[in-house]
């Protein structure tokens, strides 16, 4: 989802979504929030929205990026004693990575990493854990570029 701060004489905005590889997402709102889609995983789009008013157009365009990484692959996990090592293999666009085991019960172990494997510690006897990898990115920054008139959005962001 992208964000930004309401415009003041703004009617809706339009925001852009686009890829080096060309591939486009819009979505128009007059809300303060859109989710364009489909966004393609591993793939970096540049954000622009733009303020449309009565008499005229004003364009925000974020500095950076945004990128939604691919889920990651190959997972395996080794069990030794109360300690578990997971590895899986690098996701397409992300930057780092948040594990997760859950047993049926509610106990949760995780750890973060920016490779491609970490430690789970303190696992309890006799239970059965799901684990989940889920891989993150540095989607964007807060710096906005703008024209005048209506008043841009600010502080564009995916949330």
């Amino acid at each position: 989802i992208i964000s930004w701060q309401p415009s003041v004489g703004a009617k809706f905005y339009v925001t852009v979504v686009k890829a080096s590889s060309g591939h486009t997402a819009i979505c128009t709102t007059d809300h303060t929030n859109c989710e364009p889609s489909p966004l393609q995983c591993g793939e970096e789009y540049n954000v622009t929205v733009m303020a449309v008013g009565d008499t005229c157009n004003s364009t925000a365009m974020m500095a950076g990026y945004l990128s939604t990484p691919c889920v990651p692959m190959n997972l395996s996990v080794h069990y030794n004693v109360s300690t578990a090592q997971v590895m899986w293999s690098a996701a397409r666009g992300g930057s780092s990575y948040s594990v997760e085991a859950v047993t049926d019960q509610g106990l949760t172990v995780t750890c973060n990493s920016t490779n491609t494997s970490c430690y789970l510690n303190d696992l309890q006897c006799g239970q059965i854990y799901n684990v989940t990898v889920k891989a993150r990115n540095q989607a964007c920054n807060n710096t906005v570029v703008s024209a005048p008139s209506p008043c841009p959005p600010t502080n564009v962001q995916p949330s």
